[in-house]
């Protein structure tokens, strides 16, 4: 995951995939996680977080990753 966030030019792309695909994304984790109901609150909580800083600030134009 770190390779990812250190090369910027892949770094808007992979948002666009997640914003994009966001609710499947969630629907996958589900599944993976539902066995486990502690490790699934904590990452509902990191997906809010997630979502928030890459999708909602990227709507209101604060695209400075060029």
């Amino acid at each position: 995951m770190s390779l990812f966030i250190n090369t910027p030019s892949l770094l808007p792309k992979i948002q666009k995939i997640i914003c994009d695909n966001y609710t499947l994304i969630i629907i996958i984790v589900k599944c993976i996680f539902c066995k486990n109901a502690k490790a699934f609150v904590k990452l509902v909580f990191y997906k809010i977080r997630i979502y928030n800083t890459m999708c909602i600030e990227k709507q209101n134009g604060s695209d400075d990753y060029e």
